[in-house]
């Protein structure tokens, strides 16, 4: 445990630095649920892409043929090659005529005119674009929020590793002079037992703080999209001299990922509604073809078009128009129904964010002032423990309160740190381009 541990740090101290900036933008552009999210939201406009298609012209070029010697066919065959001689009208040839090939190249050209629903089912297909994107940015968001706590976390890790070593270190001096007062007659065996019980707990401390840097790196390691066992040294500080605060005001960005996203899906279930209902409206085509016919495959043939319009009502189908109206309609009281719920988590998130960024900037001024208190009432308990006024038992409980204010200090920073981009998330602030020093002062 202790070589890997050994080995953990000093690769740590070859590794790239890296700043929660770059962590923020390397996850925005390596993360794989951002890049699953974004291959997703690709689909869905090219669903749309799809959907636009319907209102373009259609081209489609086809080749057939035939041999029969069904009369009527090949008396329509000669008359389309225009090879069509006096003996094959006799009666003989028309009733049995000779076997006869018909090589055609067909042109078709159809372009919709009328169709109205059509174009409502593009909007709504964009409609779902639109949302797709919402989501893309809010899952970017969210990865983002993960890797400030995940950098932040690493720190707070790293200083609580400091804090056991340096306390072990104090630990194992305390312990040595121990020794010499007892030799002294200026200590006795139980305060010799209670420091050599102490400095055994701290070294463990050590050791399972060194665990916990491992895992916290291990895991902004995976947001960043890179191997676990990457090790990174990193450069924002967990403390900082600027403090959060809350923006006066409680209302969230205008582009807020989760409420354009909402926006968008009703604004889809709403023209997904009018397409439903113009679907039983009549529809306009125009409608062209070109067509060469051939006795033989590379022979010369002869050439035909035509051309025209088709109008085209729906008078009945099945009753499926009108179960797709009904679900139409469903789906868009539920798009505005989570549209509501939306504003309403998102103005919960909002206030919430704001206490907790107003609680975490006062945390972090009394857990300082708390952190002084204990430094001095340990170092003068130890003070008196060497003149031989006090025993190791004070030492003892001192140094627990000491560790205890540091502990509650350090989560006072981690907890200030992720509270500036709580904030920034419930607001619909929080992407690739943030940085902590936006709601700090």
């Amino acid at each position: 445990m202790a070589l890997s541990l050994a080995l953990f740090f000093w690769t740590t101290a070859l590794a790239p630095p890296l700043s929660l900036e770059e962590a923020v933008r390397r996850a925005a552009a390596d993360n794989p649920a951002l890049r699953a999210a974004a291959a997703a939201a690709n689909g869905v406009g090219a669903r749309r892409d799809e959907a636009r298609s319907a209102l373009l012209p259609r081209l489609d070029f086809g080749e057939s043929f035939t041999r029969t010697d069904q009369p009527v066919a090949v008396f329509g065959a000669r008359l389309a090659q225009a090879s069509l001689r006096p003996a094959d009208l006799e009666i003989d040839t028309l009733e049995d005529p000779d076997a006869r090939n018909d090589f055609v190249s067909r042109l078709d050209l159809q372009a919709p005119l009328v169709d109205v629903g059509r174009w409502y089912a593009l909007r709504a297909a964009a409609g779902h674009e639109d949302a797709a994107r919402g989501a893309v940015r809010a899952d970017e968001a969210r990865v983002v929020a993960g890797v400030v706590r995940a950098y932040f976390g690493a720190r707070l890790a790293d200083a609580r590793l400091e804090v056991a070593r340096e306390a072990a270190a104090a630990a194992r001096a305390d312990l040595d002079r121990a020794h010499v007062m007892r030799d002294a007659g200026m200590a006795t065996d139980a305060d010799v037992l209670g420091l050599e019980t102490q400095r055994a707990a701290l070294d463990e401390a050590v050791i399972a703080a060194g665990g916990d840097v491992a895992v916290a790196r291990a895991e902004l390691a995976r947001l960043l999209g890179a191997p676990v066992d990457t090790a990174f040294e990193l450069t924002t500080p967990l403390d900082s001299a600027s403090v959060p605060v809350a923006p006066a005001a409680d209302t969230p960005a205008a582009d807020h990922p989760a409420l354009a996203q909402a926006d968008a899906l009703v604004a889809a279930a709403e023209a997904q509604q009018a397409a439903a209902g113009w679907s039983l409206a009549p529809t306009l085509v125009a409608q062209a073809s070109l067509e060469r016919h051939r006795a033989e495959i590379a022979g010369d043939g002869e050439m035909h078009w035509l051309a025209g319009v088709a109008l085209r009502v729906n008078l009945f189908g099945g009753l499926g128009d009108r179960a797709r109206l009904d679900a139409a309609e469903a789906e868009r009281s539920r798009a505005e129904a989570l549209r509501a719920d939306a504003r309403a988590g998102v103005a919960l998130a909002i206030r919430r964010a704001r206490i907790g960024l107003d609680q975490a900037a006062a945390r972090r001024r009394v857990t300082d002032e708390a952190v002084a208190l204990a430094r001095e009432s340990h170092r003068l308990e130890r003070a008196r423990f060497e003149a031989g006024m006090a025993r190791a038992a004070d030492v003892l409980r001192t140094r627990a309160a000491l560790l205890d204010a540091e502990a509650r200090h350090l989560a006072a920073l981690h907890a200030a740190r992720v509270a500036a981009a709580d904030l920034a998330a419930a607001r619909g602030e929080l992407d690739r381009h943030w940085t902590d020093k936006e709601t700090t002062r």
